[in-house]
């Protein structure tokens, strides 16, 4: 059985983004507090929601479409 809450830092590291995007996204509020919790002066971060919230695109902005000049 794996943990359900695990350190920001492993988030990050298993779904091969950076800690600082995992941090970013906790202070924009895409990532909601039900799913944080800090735990002397370590976040961690509910796994599975992550997974959900990464697959489903809430996380990353859309990106801006290159335009060519004519």
């Amino acid at each position: 059985m794996s943990a359900r809450f695990v350190k920001a830092s492993e988030i990050a590291e298993w779904f091969r983004v950076s800690r600082d995007a995992v941090y970013l996204w906790i202070r924009q509020g895409k990532i909601p507090s039900e799913c944080v919790i800090r735990i002397a002066g370590t976040v961690r971060v509910d796994k599975e929601e992550f997974e959900r919230l990464l697959r489903s695109g809430v996380l990353y902005g859309r990106r801006r479409q290159k335009t060519v000049a004519g």
